[in-house]
């Protein structure tokens, strides 16, 4: 049977807490910097901050992604979105989304228009595409 002398158990509890600290620092470097990386592994949320578009027919959308409707005019394009960008519409008020030449709205059988008429509390999700033309991914009627 082999045995450790003290040195040889202290050298292997220092190279075992060396380790242990290379783990420890590689979570941390893995964390979002808030300096708590086991529980960040634990639960990782996304939290969006929502914006108020303006009262526009061609608002911006440029820094956020889930939106509120700003008033009642109909929107027919949306300013300052970019490639792959993805935005969500939460309806404050009835409001229409114009289907055309910059949105483009997926084809009901049943719809007279292919207009989206938003009403308070529906959703529409876009996603931009390179040429800057937004097309809907989805959207709720609430």
């Amino acid at each position: 049977m082999l045995t450790m002398t003290p040195i040889q158990q202290l050298e292997d509890l220092v190279a075992t807490e060396k380790k242990l600290r290379e783990v420890y620092e590689e979570l941390v470097r893995m964390d979002t910097g808030e300096g708590e990386p086991f529980e960040s592994l634990l639960v990782k949320r996304q939290v969006m901050k929502i914006s108020t578009l303006a009262n526009d027919a061609t608002p911006s959308v440029g820094e956020y992604s889930v939106w509120l409707t700003g008033g009642t005019t109909t929107i027919t394009d949306f300013d300052d979105g970019v490639e792959g960008q993805l935005i969500t519409i939460i309806a404050e008020h009835s409001v229409t989304i114009t289907d055309g030449t910059n949105i483009f709205l997926k084809r009901s059988v049943t719809a007279a228009t292919l207009n989206f008429d938003m009403v308070a509390s529906d959703t529409l999700t876009l996603i931009c595409k390179a040429d800057l033309k937004w097309h809907e991914l989805s959207r709720s009627r609430n």
